[in-house]
């Protein structure tokens, strides 16, 4: 273990004799490189523990030197090929990548349809978390503005109330309302307040 770091050079094709690579225990990055589908006498190739990604390449079932194979421990995901090295669990190696899924019976890895239907179960559940946040801010502000407003109307309406309370009113004393002849009453009232009148003056109470 040397803890290379990066991916692997697209210009390894050009060592067409190699027949052994091993490069496990280090901190490779990225898809499995193209190139290794040009190095036709590859017997063994051990690529485990690093944090490599994407999906296992098709070609690497094709190359038919291949005897020893060994991709566990990475971060590979999708559809294992389902030919050449990858039908002998003997040779192969893909356990500690939790995405993959398909290939062979002998490799006991979920259907692909399943781990689709569980992504698509996780996107579900991001969404309806996603609408909720979304509708609780909704109704946040929702409130937020019927308690603004509703103050301001309350604010508005006792500063007028104020206002009123407070005006100069002209104040009438009870001998000036019994001495004024020009306050104006219902007619119902009208007998009753003449008749006081009458009774006042007469009697001086």
């Amino acid at each position: 273990m040397n803890k290379l770091a990066g991916e692997i050079p697209e210009a390894i094709e050009n060592c067409v004799q190699l027949r052994f690579l091993y490069l496990q225990g280090n901190l490779l990055q990225g898809k499995i490189p193209r190139g290794l589908n040009s190095l036709g006498a590859l017997e063994k190739l051990d690529l485990s523990s690093n944090n490599l990604t994407g999906p296992i390449p098709k070609f690497l079932g094709s190359i038919r030197t291949l005897n020893y194979l060994n991709l566990s421990f990475n971060n590979l995901s999708g559809a294992v090929p389902d030919t050449g090295v990858f039908c002998n669990a003997t040779i192969l190696s893909v356990t500690g990548n939790s995405m993959l899924c398909g290939g062979p019976p002998l490799l006991h890895l979920p259907s692909c349809r399943s781990v689709r239907s569980h992504k698509a179960s996780w996107n579900q559940l991001h969404i309806f978390i996603f609408c909720a946040i979304g509708t609780l801010i909704f109704c946040l502000c929702s409130i937020t503005t019927y308690c603004f407003i509703s103050r301001r109307i309350t604010q508005k309406f006792v500063g007028r109330e104020y206002l009123f309370l407070n005006r100069n009113h002209e104040r009438i004393s009870y001998a000036e309302l019994t001495c004024s002849n020009r306050i104006i009453l219902p007619r119902k009232f009208d007998r009753f307040w003449k008749l006081w009148q009458c009774l006042h003056r007469k009697f001086n109470f």
